[in-house]
């Protein structure tokens, strides 16, 4: 029987046992058991005759061992693979692609750290290409900037402590609070959606990138360029207000009152949330700043939250970020 590439085949009485080098996707015969039927294995047409595949292992030596027998007439051909020269040549091309693929996506795996800011779509167009999960990449790149920011907030204490001044400079707080912000946001997203998400300074990155090397955006994924029908005036008001719903709990009670008769809003829904987020992040700054101006805005700010945050139990309380909020807001107070 003539064989291909690097295979070797031989008769062992009505049974052809054939040597293979690389896997070839076939799948050997399942016997009969007591809650499930024979199904046969994979149909080969080799030489002009039909062969089932009824036993495939790996071999002691390094491949594949599939031993073949004459098709049986009572199973019909639900999956046939041929066996000759072109099929071959292109196994041996996709079994090498695969093996690139192997190597490229570990080293893009071990890159996660860089590779997981970029855009969603690069990161997409990774996984389609290298063979690595996207959110794979993206939950990699979550991890170094809050363990940054823990190292961060550990030097500055313990300088504090020691009365000396923080070894951290100050330019780097915001680029690193921005980056654990976000990785928290990022987080959520794959955890709950299952989809890649990349970081502002990730886009900045490959937009320059870009710009400098003339390449444009990959292709989007799959369905990805649906054309949608403009939507009526009050399904994108409606749009827009859950987009914006918990930030209009820092509005004023009037004007959530106003939210609550045309949308049904409800400040419960978000507001202790938001308040805690704010709180937070007003807590860290007073902690980190070094300037006694910056460290009393952020206090101020801290003890405004902490206060609303008890007084949300009895209803809506405005915050001093309610005027930052209502030019965003004026189409949906209109």
């Amino acid at each position: 029987m003539l064989t291909h590439g690097g295979d070797r085949a031989r008769r062992a009485g009505e049974r052809v046992i054939l040597q293979s080098a690389i896997p070839k996707g076939w799948t050997a015969r399942e016997p009969k058991t007591n809650t499930s039927p024979e199904h046969p294995g994979t149909a080969v047409l080799w030489d002009e005759e039909y062969f089932e595949v009824v036993e495939a292992s790996a071999s002691p030596s390094g491949g594949v061992r599939y031993v073949l027998m004459a098709w049986r007439d009572e199973h019909a051909i639900r999956t046939l693979s041929h066996y000759d020269a072109e099929s071959e040549a292109l196994r041996l091309e996709d079994h090498q692609r695969v093996m690139r693929q192997r190597k490229a996506s570990f080293a893009a795996s071990l890159s996660g750290i860089v590779l997981g800011h970029l855009p969603a779509d690069v990161q997409n167009h990774l996984e389609n290409e290298l063979g690595v999960r996207a959110t794979r990449l993206t939950l990699i790149s979550c991890i170094p900037p809050v363990v940054i920011l823990g190292f961060c907030l550990l030097g500055h204490v313990e300088a504090v402590k020691q009365q000396q001044l923080s070894p951290i400079p100050i330019i780097v707080w915001p680029i690193i609070a921005l980056l654990a912000f976000e990785s928290f946001i990022r987080f959520f997203v794959v955890m709950s959606q299952g989809r890649p998400m990349g970081t502002s300074l990730g886009f900045l990155g490959y937009a320059i990138y870009r710009l400098v090397s003339g390449k444009g955006m990959p292709a989007p994924a799959r369905g990805a360029s649906v054309a949608f029908i403009e939507p009526t005036e009050d399904v994108a008001l409606r749009g827009s207000f859950e987009i914006k719903e918990p930030l209009l709990t820092l509005l004023s009670p009037a004007e959530q009152s106003k939210l609550a008769e045309r949308f049904g809003f409800n400040y419960r829904r978000t507001a202790s949330v938001v308040a805690s987020v704010i709180l937070a992040a007003a807590a860290i700054g007073a902690i980190t700043s070094e300037s006694p101006l910056a460290m009393l805005i952020a206090a101020a700010v801290a003890v405004e939250q902490a206060v609303r945050l008890v007084a949300l139990r009895r209803g809506p309380v405005a915050s001093i970020f309610a005027p930052l909020v209502r030019p965003f807001a004026r189409n949906l107070l209109r």
